[in-house]
């Protein structure tokens, strides 16, 4: 009598975290799922072949294929797109999706070579390259992006400031100065392409503080290259300057991407802007 009472529960609890995503069958169904639901834009561009082709077990190099896996841990399905460009769609809830590319659009081609789904949480493993012999990226969602796993982040540092400098490129790119303080009191210089323009400071919310000195933790800034560059001209560059444990790291990236873990953080700087209440700051 109990097993017939559970099994009708158990039904209504899957049926209850299943969502748009879980009913894709063919490419035809992502290409309508992303134009309809997540982005008109897809419509123009869509992001996998016209072909009628179901989804796959497996997964090879550029296949032109889709792949279903809860990969935020909210217990709804996410689509990994292996297509014209490697995209992921997290199912947010209340019908809302976040996209993430793990790629730079035509500048760069990152190649999906497997999911890995046999631990919490999920993992996604990436190349830059098509030589097989190229590095390998593992990538977990964390702290709001992909970035490289770290299954051993080690001792935290004492983070005493963090200095972030994005600058312009050849188009509109933001280019702004921010600095973070242990007392969380935040600078802010707003020079080009930004809503504001001039001088201004804030509080960063201690939430918002605590996650942006984890992620500074998972990723080991203290073992960072110094210098990252990608491969193309007339991109934006990041400077960051981080002080902890008496010693003061700086790192130059031509590009804004050099792990994805950085990519991560600027990030956060990037919607600190928005996110931050800032006052004038007085002359």
């Amino acid at each position: 009598m109990k097993i017939q009472f559970l099994i009708p529960i158990l039904f209504c609890f899957n049926l209850s975290f299943a969502n748009k995503i879980d009913s894709l069958k063919t490419n035809r169904d992502v290409n309508r799922f992303l134009a309809r639901i997540v982005d008109k834009e897809f419509n123009r561009l869509p992001i996998l072949g016209s072909e009628n082709k179901k989804t796959s077990a497996s997964v090879n190099l550029r296949s032109n294929k889709f792949y279903k896996v809860d990969l935020d841990n909210n217990l709804l399905t996410d689509l990994v797109i292996d297509g014209r460009r490697l995209l992921i769609v997290l199912d947010k809830g209340n019908g809302k999706y976040e996209l993430n590319y793990l790629d730079r659009q035509s500048f760069e081609k990152t190649l999906l070579v497997s999911i890995e789904q046999l631990h919490s949480p999920a993992k996604i493993i990436v190349r830059k390259s098509p030589d097989k012999f190229s590095q390998l990226f593992t990538l977990v969602y964390k702290y709001g992006k992909f970035i490289e796993f770290n299954g051993n982040p080690g001792p935290d540092l004492n983070i005493d400031s963090i200095k972030f400098i994005a600058s312009g490129c050849f188009g509109n790119c933001p280019s702004f100065e921010m600095t973070i303080n242990k007392d969380r009191k935040v600078m802010y210089m707003a020079k080009s392409f930004n809503d504001e323009q001039g001088e201004f400071t804030g509080i960063i919310a201690e939430g918002e503080y605590n996650e942006l000195i984890e992620l500074l933790n998972y990723i080991q800034i203290e073992k960072l290259n110094i210098y990252y560059s990608v491969e193309w001209t007339d991109d934006a560059s990041a400077l960051l300057t981080i002080s902890y444990n008496n010693e003061t790291k700086f790192i130059l990236d031509y590009g804004q991407s050099g792990t994805y873990g950085l990519a991560a953080l600027y990030h956060k700087f990037f919607e600190y802007r928005k996110s931050i209440s800032w006052t004038t700051k007085n002359n």
